[in-house]
């Protein structure tokens, strides 16, 4: 149960921040943009929703996740 709510937790923040960093570029690079006429977003969000459960379960099943907590930084205890 743990894992599918860090499935869904991944899934979430990748939907949230793909969301708001591409309606910037969008702003940025397409001429003309309005919000407004942004009819797709729910696609958009719902695309990187679905990249980020899949992303974190493919990590986690080809062990990424076991090799990050051992070598990076996330899973080490602070200095004291």
């Amino acid at each position: 149960m743990n894992f599918i709510l860090e499935i869904l937790a991944v899934g979430i923040v990748t939907a949230v921040i793909g969301f708001l960093t591409s309606t910037v570029m969008m702003f940025v690079f397409v001429k003309h943009f309005k919000l407004k006429k942004y009819h797709f977003w729910w696609q958009v969000v719902l695309s990187y929703f679905i990249t980020g459960c899949l992303v974190h379960l493919l990590c986690q099943a080809v062990g990424v996740n076991a090799w990050y907590c051992k070598h990076g930084v996330a899973c080490k205890k602070p200095y004291t």
